[in-house]
Parts: C-alpha cells; structure tokens; sequence
C-alpha cells in the first residue's frame, strides 16, 4: 500500500522558499554553513518533490524543489526538476529563470538548453527559442528532443501556426 502524499501546506516545520526562482550565485544559505552536508539537509525536500511530481502535483513539486535549491544552489538536478515542473505549469518565464541557473551550474548541459528552448518557444520568443535549441544540438547531436524542438520553432517563427495546441502538448 502506497502511503499518501502529504500537501505542501502540511509540511511541518518547513518554510516555504522566496517565490524567486532566481537566486544569486553568491547567496550566502545554508549550503554555506552546512558545508558538504547541505545535500542531506536538501536531499528530503527534492525526494518530496519527485513525489509530487510523479503524482502530477507540479505546484506542490515546485514547492519543494524551490526549498532543495534554497539549501543547495549548486544542485542542478533540483533546478532542472525546479524548471521541468515550472514548464508543467505553463509558467514559463520562471523555467527559463531556472534553466538560465542550471546553465550557469553546468553550461553544457543538454535538457537544461533543450528545456529553456521549449519555454521560449511556448512565449512565442522563436528566436531566443531557436538559439538555445541550436546550442542543445551542438552539444548532443543524438537526441531528438532538441531537433524535433528546434523544426517547430522554425516552421512556427515563418508560418505563425498553432503555438498554442503545441504548448499544451508539450505541458502534458
């Protein structure tokens, strides 16, 4: 028997983090007084967000992804997961605030690039869609995503077509 998923509001004792999702790279946190220890103290609220996320609880997933980042600021997994929930819920402009940290994390990273490609195009931004889908390609060749990404920002940014059905299929 699968035990339930508590609400993000009955998390005891957990504050919730600044709705910013962009957290300057010299933040003195916690991470800066727990040291190496920092991912044991954000490692519960990421697992609580994988949770969340996997029962399609994006707004309470975001919740805890926002906390594991403001315990651990050089997590990357947690700012892509952070920026994958923030897609799911359409809200865009803050997945591309959390691709532009795990970029800065890892600038070579391929979803985060994908990732930040896709938020763009669903803002209709085909262009800054179109260059950081480019860079995703570059950097892996072999995945499709980026590709498959990258053709629909293209046709949209001629033709105009259908942003809205691809955005909704992509939220899914």
């Amino acid at each position: 028997m699968k035990t339930p998923i508590a609400s993000p509001e009955s998390m005891a004792n957990e504050s919730l983090p600044d709705e910013s999702v962009n957290l300057p790279l010299n933040e003195k946190s916690r991470e800066t007084k727990l040291g190496f220890f920092s991912i044991l103290v954000a490692f519960p609220k990421f697992d609580r967000g994988n949770k969340f996320y996997r029962a399609g609880r994006y707004d309470a997933a975001v919740v805890c992804y926002k906390k594991a980042v403001e315990l651990k600021p050089d997590w990357l997994q947690a700012w892509l997961k952070l920026a994958t929930s923030l897609k799911k819920l359409r809200r865009y402009e803050e997945a591309i605030l959390a691709c532009d940290r795990a970029i800065s994390l890892d600038s070579k990273n391929y979803w985060a690039w994908t990732l930040r490609g896709v938020s763009l195009f669903c803002l209709q931004e085909y262009e800054d869609a179109i260059a950081s889908l480019d860079v995703a390609i570059s950097l892996d060749e072999k995945h499709y995503e980026a590709w498959y990404h990258r053709h629909s920002s293209s046709c949209r940014e001629e033709s105009g077509v259908c942003v809205e059905r691809f955005c909704e299929a992509s939220s899914s």
